[in-house]
């Protein structure tokens, strides 16, 4: 009876299709795992560059306002 082994080889198909997914599921992961890892140390960067510019610009900011006190008396 060659229906058992039909069945079989269909089984066997569909595990090696799950096997095959599964591989590229775990490429396009770690693909995708690589991106984010870039992109949050890229942020990380910009975001630093940000702090220290915007502390220089504060302290801009006080040196004028106090230009304008000593400029008021």
């Amino acid at each position: 009876m060659p229906i058992p082994f039909i069945i079989g080889a269909v089984a066997i198909a569909a595990g090696a299709v799950g096997v095959a997914a599964g591989l590229s599921a775990k490429e396009q992961w770690e693909k995708a795992k690589d991106i984010s890892d870039r992109a949050t140390r890229r942020h990380d960067r910009a975001k630093s560059g940000f702090s220290a510019l915007a502390e220089s610009v504060q302290s801009e900011f006080e040196n004028l306002g106090q230009i304008k006190i000593e400029g008021l008396y």
